[in-house]
């Protein structure tokens, strides 16, 4: 018997979304935002990475204090770096709200 080593597509992106996360609380800390603060989040990512953000947005802004991700061509805000993640690209643009 083998075994299947594939992810099915809710799993994949569910782990993308998470690591969307874990590049927004690190830019957060080298921004010097406080825990606390509320955020603004606008990214352009590759359409795996984007339509991980779509499925996964609501859950992503509770636990990142963001109003909400919003995708943008020209993402702009206090904090704005460029990652990979699994192979795609994505730019995220924080700006404090609170």
């Amino acid at each position: 018997m083998a075994l299947d080593s594939t992810l099915p597509d809710s799993l994949r992106e569910r782990g993308l979304a998470r690591e969307v996360i874990n590049r927004v609380q690190r830019l957060r800390k080298q921004a010097g935002f406080h825990v606390a603060d509320r955020i603004r989040v606008q990214y352009r990512a590759d359409n795996g990475l984007a339509e991980a953000i779509e499925a996964h947005g609501a859950m992503m802004a509770r636990e990142t204090l963001a109003e909400a991700y919003a995708q943008d061509a020209e993402p702009t805000g206090e904090a704005r770096q460029a990652f990979e993640i699994d192979g795609a690209n994505i730019t995220l643009a924080l700006t404090r709200l609170s």
